[in-house]
């Protein structure tokens, strides 16, 4: 196990390089803070080997730490790090934590930084999802653009997404940032809504609203994206949706990736064409 020396760092060559050396589809979740102008709610922490070479790195933006790194000696020297500097500088005041990045790097920082002993309120393990060639749709099933006629649809679903897995109804903290922010995505055309119709019928049952991303020419990222409880054990309606996101809007001609969550939606995502591509973990805490 090398030598490593962790802390706050402003210098983003050796992070970039790091990101660099890992696969695309684990280090998505960087890439908009690595290309994005300084912030004062972002900062960098590292951990550095003698030559100032980055094995691992967390992207914090307020009480959220974006993960990765491709040395577990690294990781386990940034937990270490992190959980003095955190024992070091309690608050009393109650936050909402986050950590999130592939399994391989968020499992052995957790199993240090645990310590800190904040209250545990959601581990997630979704999977990050690539289509591939094949995939079964429905014809029970139309996928649109969202438009302004959307927008009451668009704003009851992505809601009810973040109080499902966050515990925050946006509808009640901020109702007109949030309606602003929904209808700016729309007139992006990033949203996507599904409807269950009957064949060759007009109008339709909401079932399905998710956001299309390009990532780069080749690939778009649909997150985050949301299908009502009662729906999820419908693999076929919901293969349908996920099957067309890789045909409209900013997925048309790409490859997509999506984060799913639950055996429903995994044999869902199955059907569609989807293959597994990496573990992922999300853990949030409270204190």
């Amino acid at each position: 196990m090398g030598d490593w020396t962790c802390g706050e760092t402003s210098q983003l060559e050796e992070i970039r390089a790091c990101a660099a050396r890992g696969r695309p589809q684990e280090t998505w979740h960087v890439l908009g803070a690595l290309t994005a102008p300084p912030h004062p709610d972002r900062w960098w922490f590292a951990a550095r080997d003698a030559q100032g070479r980055v094995g691992a790195f967390a992207a914090i933006e307020g009480t959220r730490a974006n993960l990765f790194s491709d040395d577990v000696g690294a990781v386990q020297a940034m937990a270490r790090a992190l959980l003095r500097s955190q024992q070091l500088h309690t608050s009393g005041k109650s936050h909402r934590h986050v950590l999130v990045g592939p399994a391989r790097v968020v499992d052995p920082l957790w199993q240090i930084f645990q310590q800190v002993g904040r209250q545990v309120v959601a581990d997630r393990r979704p999977a990050l999802m690539v289509s591939g060639e094949a995939g079964q749709g429905s014809r029970r099933m139309a996928l649109s653009v969202a438009t302004a006629a959307d927008q009451k649809t668009c704003v009851a679903f992505l809601a009810d997404r973040s109080v499902e897995l966050e515990g925050l109804d946006p509808r009640k903290v901020a109702p007109d940032r949030f309606d602003r922010d929904v209808a700016a995505r729309i007139a992006a055309g990033r949203l996507l809504v599904g409807r269950e119709v009957a064949p060759n019928g007009p109008g339709g049952t909401a079932m399905f609203v998710g956001e299309l991303n390009a990532l780069s020419d080749d690939v778009a990222l649909l997150h985050p994206w949301h299908v009502p409880g009662p729906i999820r054990g419908r693999k076929i309606l919901v293969a349908g949706a996920l099957l067309e996101a890789r045909r409209i809007g900013p997925g048309a001609n790409k490859e997509v990736w999506l984060l799913v969550e639950g055996d429903a939606l995994r044999l869902a995502a199955d059907r569609a064409g989807y293959e597994h591509a990496v573990a992922w973990r999300e853990i949030a805490m409270l204190g």
